[in-house]
């Protein structure tokens, strides 16, 4: 579920000259033009050293007052093995990007050892100044992610609530009867008609090769990506209250173990891949490409452009359709019930480092970065030159957009096969999505255009996105779990989504196996009574109930 932008490095000699600069002297280093420069450490920055800047980042920087020096690594395994001894001799950044579930625990010990600002006190230095930053902390989506005691030491990378989708095989649903009135291809609507189409896409010969060689679907080996079936059973997303208050966790509910039986059901009637257990790095998308299975449940968004021509180079045009989270009935799963999980809208963030000798320069910049004004520079280029307003609708401008080096703007593929540059900036979009603020700076909205995600298929991105719903957790965002509790919560989630790819494939389960399972989960070896008194206590501190 991770998102990450590639760059190559190309070269303009007319224009400055990203670069990385430490902060060795007690006052704040400035460029020639005054402005305070700012290090900034972030995902998929090894691709902006040396890259001469565009003018969108001049245009950026001009109206921020900084001067930005971008270094990183692509957020894998490699980045905190390049980021932490940085920190650890010292040599800390400006700005920090960081992802804490993924850091190891790194970034609750930064918090800890007071190396990241507390940014509510820097707005408290000079109130408003930065409007944005303040309302976005203060908002009900993002208020509660917090770390150490209560410290908003982080600016929330704004993403959708939820990346989520599931792909069919357009053809094959026809092959086996699945229409509308029109003849095109009919989705499943319910579980019920979900489990029809995975026994008629293993049964019914879908790819008419006259041999049996399909499955209806091989999902990821980890048990998240079901999350649009097991919704259907009235499951929740994550941890969670119930409506007594009570905490909750996703796959110990009784909703859980009524979506297991009906899915061990499935499997064992051989709808499902019986070596998807096994499905790693992206196994699952490759046997949907292959044409080995006709349903697909996996990100959507950016995801969209690989994977719709990368299955339309193996099957042709118009073969690819979405469906929506599938309803569950008074029959199977739990009447009305469905959704994709929503997992909050964010995905890590930046942090200014305590080392920084203008903190307050680097807000200034993100308070920018989260306008009106420096979201549509940051996401389209500069109007008039890149883009320009139709009827009110975003229109790139391609002309001035190959004026710029070659990978400042995002490609996509046109009806002809050429790549052009009509995808949001390159940089600007790893500063957070494209939103929208309410009038009263209450909320904000991620917007979705479809034709800068990609021009080509920009009708199925809309697909993907109108049949969204989610599923949303009370503790969505809530981030102030002690890092040792976040430790032995973790350690629930992994012997559970263990379990249940298990329990799946068990030839014999039953319910008393997951009854035996939870009794163990609750037993002292994983100190859940301890974890839900501590999840309740931090969710009436917060303010949820």
């Amino acid at each position: 579920m991770m998102k990450t932008n590639k760059l190559i490095a190309i070269l303009l000699s007319t224009l400055p000259m990203l670069s990385v600069v430490g902060c060795t002297d007690p006052t704040p280093s400035t460029d020639e033009q005054g402005r305070t420069i700012i290090n900034i450490f972030m995902n998929s920055g090894n691709t902006f050293e040396g890259v001469k800047k565009d003018s969108i980042v001049q245009k950026i920087e001009e109206e921020a007052n900084v001067s930005l020096n971008i270094s990183g690594a692509t957020h894998n395994s490699d980045y905190y093995t390049t980021l932490n001894p940085m920190i650890n001799t010292g040599d800390i950044p400006d700005v920090i990007f960081s992802v804490p579930s993924s850091s190891r625990k790194a970034y609750d010990n930064w918090v800890e050892q007071e190396l990241l600002w507390n940014i509510d006190d820097l707005i408290a230095e000079k109130p408003g100044e930065y409007p944005y930053i303040e309302a976005l902390l203060k908002s009900n989506q993002y208020k509660n992610i917090q770390f150490g005691d209560g410290l908003h030491t982080m600016i929330p990378l704004i993403t959708s609530n939820s990346g989520w989708g599931i792909y069919y095989n357009a053809e094959w649903l026809i092959n086996v009867g699945e229409v509308n009135e029109d003849g095109s291809a009919k989705t499943p609507e319910t579980i019920e008609d979900v489990a029809r189409v995975l026994q008629k896409f293993t049964e019914n010969d879908p790819n008419q090769n006259g041999k049996d060689d399909t499955y209806g679907i091989s999902p990821s080996g980890s048990t998240f990506y079901l999350n649009p079936l097991y919704h259907a059973f009235g499951v929740t997303t994550d941890y969670d209250l119930n409506a007594q208050g009570e905490a909750t966790y996703m796959y110990m509910q009784p909703e859980f173990n009524d979506f297991l039986t009906w899915f061990n059901e499935m499997y064992n009637k051989g709808y499902v891949d019986p070596s998807f257990a096994t499905n790693k790095n992206d196994i699952d998308r490759t046997k949907f490409f292959e044409g080995k299975v006709g349903m697909l449940i996996t990100n959507a968004e950016q995801h969209i452009s690989w994977i719709a021509n990368t299955f339309e180079n193996a099957h042709g045009k118009d073969k690819l359709v979405f469906g929506k989270a599938p309803v569950g009935t008074k029959n199977l799963g739990k009447e009305d019930a469905h959704g994709f999980s929503d997992w909050g809208g964010w995905w890590g963030g930046y942090s200014i480092s305590t080392d920084c000798k203008d903190p307050h320069a680097a807000l200034r910049l993100f308070n920018y970065l989260y306008s009106p004004e420096g979201t549509m520079l940051r996401i389209y280029g500069i109007e008039g030159q890149h883009y320009e307003k139709v009827d009110g609708e975003i229109v790139p401008l391609l002309e001035g957009r190959s004026q710029e080096y070659e990978y400042s703007f995002n490609t996509n593929t046109d009806e002809n096969g050429n790549k052009v540059p009509t995808g949001y900036h390159t940089l600007g979009s790893l500063f957070s999505g494209n939103f929208k603020w309410s009038d009263d700076l209450s909320s904000l909205t991620h917007l979705v255009e479809p034709k800068f995600i990609d021009s080509k298929y920009a009708d199925l991105v809309e697909d993907a996105y109108n049949k969204t719903t989610l599923k949303t957790s009370k503790l969505t965002n809530v981030t102030g779990f002690d890092p040792e509790m976040t430790t032995d919560m973790k350690k629930i989630e992994d012997e559970l989504d263990t379990f249940a790819i298990k329990a799946i494939m068990d030839k014999n389960y039953s319910s008393s196996k997951f009854d035996e399972e939870i009794a163990k989960i609750k037993s002292s070896q994983f100190d859940w009574p301890v974890i839900a008194d501590m999840i309740e206590e931090l969710a009436k501190k917060v303010g949820v109930n």
